[in-house]
């Protein structure tokens, strides 16, 4: 008589399996079997790669004597093969990125039999939120640098194997994406006095009025609109700064994504120009004939703004004339 029993294994650890027979002297005992469509003589041998399931496995041993007497018994096993667990890790569990850049996230797989890698599940690994490529026993997820500023849960799925067990659905991982800062700083500029309030005019396309000092734009973004603050009426200087500022990224407005700051620009206000004109009798001519009285002295303003007259002159006006005389039938001068 000979015993066997049923085995329960796991994928990758193999097995040898020998009936444990009851011998008697002088009697010559074979062993041959079945198992998974192949024959066997002796012991079993199940491989290592032998994949997750149930098999029967049928022993036969066959007992024979000096005379050529022989007599068979057959006995069938069950040999089940569970799946071998694997350690998956997602890291980091939580990180920060700024806006507009990518940050990587790793899956990695732990636990393989037979020199096998994560090249033998099946399916197509799926990350929220990000592209993913796969190199050894390692998937190296990257995710979307066009995620607007919030926080972000990165999940897997889509994998699956015959012959290994593991739960993606129990991982995560958070990212965070905050604002990216740009520094705008409004360009200098200056302009002649004009009675009004002059200011830097709001951008709106065309030649930029502006400088990017800090931060940048990400790629393909662009500056749409830009407002400033700060004005001047009177002749002098001082600072003006952006005020709001739009960033699209085709149609789409993304300036919530990015935190602006602003160091001073200068507007400048120079005086304008005025001419003063001297007037010889009412007549800007300034000439007078031989023999008339003297004339009165009075003068024209040529170049006001903004209907501004003299009552915005300071001070007192005061017209020096030098003395006329007369020598050798000359005219040299008149008072």
């Amino acid at each position: 008589t000979f015993t066997v029993e049923d085995q329960t294994l796991t994928y990758g650890d193999g097995a040898t399996i020998s009936p444990s027979i009851s011998k008697v002297s002088g009697l010559t005992y074979t062993i041959t079997g079945t198992f998974n469509n192949s024959n066997f003589t002796g012991s079993l041998v199940i491989p290592t790669n032998t994949s997750v399931g149930t098999y029967t496995a049928t022993f036969t041993v066959t007992v024979s004597d000096s005379y050529g007497l022989s007599e068979s018994t057959t006995k069938s096993i069950t040999v089940k093969i569970d799946k071998k667990a694997l350690t998956v890790t997602l890291a980091p569990s939580s990180t920060q990125t700024t806006y507009g850049t990518s940050t990587i996230f790793t899956l990695t797989f732990s636990g393989f039999a037979n020199s096998e890698t994560a090249s033998v599940l099946n399916g197509t690994l799926n990350s929220t939120n990000s592209t993913n490529s796969l190199s050894g026993n390692v998937y190296t997820i990257t995710t979307d640098p066009t995620l607007a500023v919030g926080d972000y849960t990165i999940k897997v799925s889509g994998l699956s194997s015959n012959n290994y067990s593991f739960d993606l659905s129990k991982l995560s991982s958070t990212l965070t994406v905050g604002k990216k800062g740009i520094t705008i700083n409004p360009n200098d500029v200056t302009y002649v006095y004009n009675g009004l309030a002059q200011s830097l005019p709001a951008f709106n396309g065309g030649t930029p009025n502006y400088t990017i000092t800090a931060g940048g734009l990400v790629s393909g973004h662009t500056i749409t609109y830009v407002s400033y603050t700060g004005s001047r009426t009177e002749v002098g200087s001082n600072s003006i700064m952006v005020d709001t500022l739009t960033i699209i990224n085709g149609k789409t407005n993304v300036t919530e994504n990015y935190e602006l700051t602003s160091d001073p620009g200068t507007i400048t206000i120079d005086p304008a120009s005025l001419t003063v004109q001297v007037m010889v009798g009412g007549s800007a001519s300034n000439t007078i004939t031989y023999g008339d009285e003297n004339p009165e002295l009075s003068v024209n303003y040529i170049g006001f703004v903004n209907n501004e007259t003299e009552s915005v002159l300071g001070g007192a006006l005061k017209l020096n004339c030098s003395t006329l005389t007369l020598s050798s039938n000359q005219i040299s001068g008149y008072p």
